[in-house]
């Protein structure tokens, strides 16, 4: 049994079909960064936005109050460290406001989760004699 992906269609004359297929899901990547209502984790809040929320001294937690991870320096600090740099960033702007850096922070990631998916695509299709093939590969791959 063979499996066919639904978009077999595409080959390496339709670079319009491509450049659209990417225009639209950037699309939905953004219309999804601005418009989504829940959080997939907590720890996108009590590890990251609570951790720099607290540098910044925005909530009445001290630091001995921190989650037991903070004291043992098992998580990374580099995005609560990136939350601090464009929060300090809106506060330069007078535009400072926890749901719009929320939703910059996930405009970022957005189109940063963007930009690796059009890198994968474009570099398992760059030596490809036949796209079709590559496609079914990772379509295949996927189920």
């Amino acid at each position: 049994m063979s499996l066919r992906p639904p978009f077999v269609w595409i080959n390496r004359n339709h670079a319009l079909h491509i450049n659209l297929i990417f225009a639209v899901s950037l699309l939905v990547h953004v219309l999804y960064a601005i418009k989504c209502l829940g959080y997939y984790h907590p720890d996108k809040h009590f590890q990251i936005l609570e951790f720099a929320g607290t540098k910044l001294a925005l909530t009445d937690r001290s630091f001995s109050d921190m989650p037991w991870e903070f004291h043992k320096k098992i998580r990374s600090s580099v995005q609560p460290y990136f939350v601090i740099a464009v929060s300090r960033l809106l506060a330069l702007a007078n535009a400072y406001d926890p749901f719009t850096l929320v939703v910059i922070l996930q405009l970022i990631a957005a189109v940063f989760s963007w930009m690796v998916s059009s890198f994968f695509f474009k570099v398992i299709t760059r030596n490809s004699t036949n796209i079709n093939l590559v496609f079914t590969d990772v379509y295949s791959a996927l189920l």
